[in-house]
């Protein structure tokens, strides 16, 4: 477009930022951890921040009200991350087909498989998610927008207009996971282990959340039937 775009402008870009320095705070651990779902876990914590950032606007959850009717599965400016930034990344290298004008979008059927089965960072028709951590991060990332949209669908059926609904579901599932994160292994933590300190979490919570973060997370193949306990972690009660 021969226009200069700066990322700095994007409130979603620099909330993914400061997640990063969040989660750095708190599992300072993670930054030199080896395996991949801890690091596709910092970069989903970056996205999980801006859209978090974003359910605290008033306007925003209006907005998406307006464009998905309170259904989350729908595309919205919730669901795709940095609008801005990836319109401008697709206009210069066009990297992008030309309905994707995001960094990322939440909306996706990414499912978990062992890494190790892996080689290389590249997605291949075997493998259609690769363990370079930008791709890697999108599955729990689409895990946990899914536990919104759950989350969303329910207040609806509670009685919240779409625009409260999506605005409360945000806020219980940033403490969830924000609590998960407080518990979690403080080096290598897996998919698993996080989903599992969610759980934990929303136990402390009440736990009226157990069966939507379960199902979401199971059906990413994150968490299995016969899941328990995350490894390395004291699940003594929550702070």
């Amino acid at each position: 477009t021969g226009q200069q775009v700066y990322s700095g402008s994007s409130g979603e870009v620099v909330s993914h930022e400061a997640g990063h320095a969040i989660l750095d705070a708190i599992r300072p651990g993670f930054l030199s951890s080896w395996h991949a779902d801890t690091n596709g876990f910092h970069e989903a914590f970056g996205d999980l921040t801006a859209l978090y950032m974003s359910t605290q606007n008033d306007e925003v959850c209006q907005l998406a009200a307006q464009q998905t009717g309170g259904d989350l599965s729908k595309p919205s400016l919730l669901s795709d991350t940095g609008e801005h930034m990836g319109r401008a990344i697709n206009n210069k290298y066009g990297i992008h087909d030309a309905d994707r004008d995001y960094v990322r979008c939440m909306i996706n059927d990414c499912k978990w498989e062992d890494p190790n089965n892996i080689e290389g960072e590249d997605p291949t028709p075997e493998h259609p998610v690769s363990t370079e951590m930008h791709d890697w991060s999108r599955i729990f990332s689409g895990a946990q927008y899914d536990v919104v949209a759950a989350i969303t669908k329910r207040n609806m059926a509670d009685g919240m207009d779409a625009a409260k609904a999506i605005k409360a579901a945000g806020n219980e599932s940033m403490d969830i996971l924000a609590k998960a994160v407080n518990i979690s292994p403080k080096e290598n933590a897996t998919y698993r282990d996080i989903a599992l300190c969610m759980l934990k979490a929303d136990e402390e919570m009440g736990g009226k959340n157990h069966d939507i973060i379960l199902s979401c997370m199971q059906d990413r193949n994150i968490l299995f039937d016969d899941d328990d306990t995350p490894s390395g972690v004291s699940m003594a009660s929550l702070p």
